[in-house]
Order: structure tokens, then sequence, then C-alpha cells
């Protein structure tokens, strides 16, 4: 049993030294094309549309949504020099069967 924190210390790195050294290779960060970013970023203002739902059916983070949101107002305001909020045409979306509107 070990009775210091100088020894638990110890214990952990005579162990984890004696350890092999395991890589971990995944698949690159997907590039999610300007046109796919614009249409998301579009369908995430319409009204009732829940974020969560919406990255689900997209097969992306809820968070990337948001992030790109917020890419997309800076982006406007670098644009048009104005802090005030631009208007998002919004396209038509008819709602598949068993789906919420």
């Amino acid at each position: 049993m070990v009775n210091t924190a100088d020894e638990a210390a110890t214990v952990a790195a005579t162990q984890a030294a004696s350890m092999q050294r395991i890589e971990i290779v995944s698949d690159r960060r997907r590039a999610h094309d300007p046109a796919f970013r614009a249409l998301v970023v579009a369908n995430s203002y319409v009204p009732g549309t829940r974020i969560r739902e919406l990255a689900a059916r997209h097969g992306i983070c809820t968070s990337l949504v948001y992030r790109w949101r917020r890419e997309r107002a800076v982006a406007a305001v670098v644009k048009t020099g104005s802090a005030l909020r631009r208007r998002i045409q919004v396209p038509e979306r008819t709602p598949t069967p068993g789906q919420r509107v």
C-alpha cells in the first residue's frame, strides 16, 4: 500500500515508464465546403429549428453549427462595417413524414 503522495508519484512514474507507447491514428477532420456551411447556417435560423437535431441530421457537432453562425456574423460585420444583424435568406423547407414542424 502507498503511504505518501511522493510514493504514489514514484509508483505511477515507474509503471508508466514500463508501458509500451501506443500511437492512435484516426481520420483527418472533414472539410465542409462553403455551400454546405451556408445551407446549415440558413436552416439553423428557421423558426422552431433545434440546432441539435439539425446537426445530427447533417452528421456534424452541434457546436460546429454555432461556430459557423458566429463566423458568418463576424464576416458580415467586416464586410459591411456594421454590427447590425442582416436578414438571411432561408430556403423553403418541406417537412418529411414524422418530422416536427
